[in-house]
């Protein structure tokens, strides 16, 4: 069905070319692929930290916070197993602005779920429990804040959280010790409501069914649930679209590369059959036909994994395409693929020229 398009061998340069291109398109789309699949891991790291299975949430309305203390006192019972964030909303004294949400941090022992940094460091188990004015910011309250004073205490930021290349629950955030949990938020009045996060093991829905029990004791507290995240998984829809892509423009080039080098092939008959009179063997035949195609596929690779890191230093996207040990490898896994599969046809028709065919000029 190609035959037509290569029946002038003047034009190997130009279809040459037009192949390399055809292979770096569908690289490229290969390791946007490979980036659409860490966006993946990274929409849903933006949701959740850890197992959702080991998160439970308590959430309580109140129109008298004056058992506040007994409830940060009975946290400070649980922190050895667990770790807690405490977010009281924002209420009359406290100093804080509207526009960011804060979350009270504590944990016995450094957990391995924590927030993920952009730039910085996390509280130390010791910080968490203590009075050091340090705090944790989300981008966006760091891009918007050069201070962080509350009640007239500094904080310093020692972190910035969220996520490098797109938003996520962290950006509107300030993580303080959970030793400033009663100093910045006094008792005060009002209808509002708090919002309890522990993560642990099967001991936090322990903890947990615990203070609920707890806050129900309180006459002026309400409406006291315990709940997990939903846990939705990875959205992997435009990994897949990028990978069907890929796939289909590497296996129409692949059948082009496999009818451009057949009929390469056959204008070089003569010259294999020499080759087989002069002692050639099939090793070295296969090596020939081998050694064009395959360099085609890994120079098509190269120049794909190129343009990629030169568009990650130059390029401002939400999309992450920075070039991981995951790229690199299907650098060099599938040019190797491609190359085998586009060189078996051309060999087996390298194999059947004899030295007899090409003096005869057949």
């Amino acid at each position: 069905m190609f035959k037509s398009i290569f029946k002038t061998f003047r034009y190997k340069k130009i279809l040459s070319v037009f192949l390399l291109l055809s292979y770096v398109a569908g690289f490229v789309a290969i390791s946007l692929a490979i980036s659409q699949y860490y966006v993946a891991k990274e929409a849903y790291a933006a949701n959740y930290i850890g197992n959702p299975e080991d998160i439970y949430y308590i959430e309580y309305d109140s129109s008298d916070f004056s058992k506040e203390s007994d409830i940060i006192n009975k946290l400070i019972e649980i922190i050895g197993m667990n770790e807690i964030l405490y977010s009281p909303v924002n209420r009359s004294g406290s100093g804080i602005p509207q526009d960011i949400a804060i979350a009270f941090q504590a944990y016995k022992e450094s957990p391995d779920y924590l927030p993920p940094l952009i730039i910085g460091r996390h509280f130390t188990p010791d910080e968490t429990q203590g009075s050091k004015p340090i705090a944790l910011a989300g981008k966006i309250i760091a891009d918007r804040y050069d201070n962080l004073v509350f009640n007239g205490v500094t904080f310093e930021i020692i972190g910035i959280i969220g996520m490098e290349h797109r938003g996520s629950t962290w950006d509107d955030t300030v993580y303080l010790p959970f030793g400033f949990a009663e100093t910045l938020f006094p008792v005060g009045e009002g209808n509002k409501f708090g919002t309890i996060r522990l993560h642990g093991s099967t001991r936090a829905l322990n903890a947990a069914l615990e203070l609920q029990s707890t806050i129900n004791g309180f006459p002026s507290y309400s409406n006291v649930y315990i709940y997990q995240p939903e846990d939705h998984g990875l959205d992997l829809f435009n990994f897949i679209v990028y990978t069907v892509i890929a796939i289909l423009v590497l296996i129409i080039t692949c059948v082009n590369v496999v009818n451009l080098s057949s009929f390469w092939i056959h204008k070089r008959k003569k010259e294999i059959g020499i080759r087989r009179a002069l002692g050639a063997t099939d090793g070295s035949i296969k090596k020939l036909v081998l050694f064009d195609m395959i360099l085609l596929c890994f120079f098509g690779a190269c120049l794909a994994i190129t343009t990629q890191f030169i568009a990650s230093l130059y390029i401002d996207t939400t999309l992450p395409i920075d070039i991981t040990p995951s790229h690199l490898t299907m650098a060099i896994l599938v040019p190797s693929i491609c190359g085998i599969a586009t060189t078996t046809i051309p060999m087996k028709i390298a194999l059947k020229f004899e030295p007899k065919d090409a003096m005869k000029g057949r």
